[in-house]
């Protein structure tokens, strides 16, 4: 008999939203991109104090879009 056990790590991912001169930038959208094929993994709004937090991420390379009214999508 054979037994397999398949382990998925999950990652959190957080941060701060800030301007050039530090201030929190509020109310905007973080969205989790996969690197190889552009598909959208998971969104999540930035709080007051431009705080965001994405949970049970998978391992694997991403890009951070940010968007906000004001401004035109940003990649990070």
């Amino acid at each position: 008999m054979s037994l397999c056990n398949i382990v998925f790590a999950n990652y959190t991912i957080s941060g701060v939203v800030q301007s050039e001169n530090g201030d929190p930038i509020k109310k905007g959208l973080i969205t989790l991109v996969k690197e190889s094929n552009g598909e959208e993994v998971d969104k999540t709004k930035v709080s007051k104090k431009g705080k965001f937090k994405l949970k049970r991420i998978s391992s694997g390379k991403y890009i951070i879009k940010f968007t906000w009214y004001e401004i035109k999508s940003k990649y990070i």
